[in-house]
């Protein structure tokens, strides 16, 4: 899932929030919520959205229907945090990574594999797709003259953004995509604080993938 964390406006506007959370989830069961609270923003929801799609979809319901402006976190994906004490513990927002650093091993993300059949004429500019997604190509399949089958293995962060948006496009609305989880792999991540007067504001946190051993940082968020 795409986790994000939500937070009233207005502090005294929070019993008004858990309500229309109650009521939206109560007609999609797909979203999971649960109490947080931050140092800068007070309590707030921790909310499973199952894409980045369905997050703003949600987003905009809450305004629509209940009349709830909400400050959103940036959206992240879990980590498993792989300690070198043998045990694992799964991260789902950056400022639970801070605290584990010391005594971490290894960050590791979900892995989708994904096929994508597209005419041929699309094989290219998909192909830039995938790798621009940090996909790495497993095989590539001529089921005949017409169709062609891409596979890949995809991290799950890259594939609940806005993936299946971006395939349809960039083949105006031939190509077909699926996906199924298939395991997990090491994540080389940064997780930035941000300080104001000196004190870490944890609902501004982010993380941040250095990949390809460059020192080129790419955002796993595009929207704030």
């Amino acid at each position: 899932m795409l986790f994000s964390s939500l937070y009233p406006v207005d502090a005294a506007e929070f019993d008004d929030l858990r309500v229309a959370l109650d009521r939206l989830v109560l007609n999609d069961s797909s979203v999971t919520v649960q109490v947080e609270s931050s140092t800068a923003l007070g309590q707030g929801f921790r909310c499973g959205f199952l894409g980045k799609l369905h997050m703003e979809v949600f987003h905009q319901r809450l305004k629509d229907e209940h009349g709830q402006d909400v400050i959103a976190t940036a959206p992240m994906v879990p980590f498993e945090a792989h300690m070198r004490d043998g045990s694992m513990v799964l991260v789902e927002k950056p400022s639970e990574m801070a605290p584990l650093l010391s005594s971490v091993d290894a960050f590791y993300e979900t892995i989708a594999s994904v096929e994508v059949v597209t005419p041929p004429e699309y094989v290219g500019v998909l192909m830039e797709v995938l790798q621009k997604r940090r996909g790495s190509q497993q095989d590539i399949v001529h089921l005949d003259a017409d169709q062609v089958v891409l596979k890949y293995l995809v991290p799950w962060q890259e594939v609940v953004a806005d993936m299946y948006d971006e395939i349809k496009s960039v083949s105006s609305g031939y190509a077909s995509f699926d996906y199924d989880e298939a395991g997990s792999q090491k994540a080389n991540i940064v997780c930035v604080d941000m300080l104001i007067n000196g004190e870490g504001k944890d609902s501004l946190f982010f993380v941040f993938l250095a990949f390809y051993e460059s020192f080129f940082l790419i955002p796993f968020w595009n929207d704030l």
